[in-house]
């Protein structure tokens, strides 16, 4: 590792966890779907940092935790953002997206989220080598985004809310995890614990989304 650059996992696992977190009430249909436009500052002053943390993380020979923050952080929640502003843009014109763009978009996002769902099994499946526990959730989020999928491709609804709960496991743990490895590293002891290997001999020594 370069000891120049820092490691910013735990930046990036906080901010992403937060996203996630903060669209809780959206991804559970709890809220008008035009709450996507209130999405839109958070993704936007999120999306500067996680392009840093990506860069960073590359930088330092961290692939796994670059590859995982870019697709969960700029991408699948980057899309939030342009909804928020498509649905912005109708408001402003007084106008409502027609029935055809809204079922074509739900067979995109479905076809999306299932190639994400397995990009994240194998990232669940790397992650398995620093922490048991950030496999789980990623294998969580995975499974989520499957189960979404499934739902948007005309299957039973209820499929798409168990898989929002994956969404929020993965995303309560992106917070913690990057509490811990900010304590974890200012204290220079492991007060947090983070996990241990899933199985052995352990290939990885990053503390970031890949861990």
């Amino acid at each position: 590792m370069d000891k120049k650059w820092a490691d910013p996992s735990a930046l990036g696992n906080m901010t992403i966890g937060l996203l996630i977190l903060a669209q809780a009430f959206l991804l559970f249909g709890k809220v008008d779907p035009l709450t996507r436009i209130a999405v839109i500052p958070w993704i936007l002053t999120a999306f500067p940092v996680l392009l840093i943390v990506v860069v960073i993380q590359y930088r330092i020979g961290d692939s796994v935790g670059a590859a995982a923050n870019g697709l969960l952080g700029t991408v699948l929640l980057g899309q939030n953002f342009v909804k928020g502003m498509i649905d912005l843009a109708f408001v402003l014109s007084g106008k409502t997206p027609p029935a055809g763009l809204i079922m074509g978009g739900l067979a995109v996002d479905g076809m999306a989220f299932v190639i994400a769902g397995i990009i994240l099994l194998f990232v669940g499946y790397l992650a398995g080598y620093g922490s048991k526990w950030t496999a789980f959730s990623i294998w969580a989020a995975a499974i989520g985004f499957i189960l979404i999928a499934a739902a948007y491709f005309g299957f039973n609804p209820v499929l798409a809310l168990i898989g929002v709960c994956g969404l929020m496991i993965v995303g309560l743990w992106l917070v913690y995890l990057g509490i811990a490895i900010m304590v974890n590293g200012a204290l220079q002891k492991t007060l947090l614990p983070m996990g241990k290997p899933l199985y052995f001999p352990s290939g990885s020594t990053s503390q970031g989304i890949s861990q």
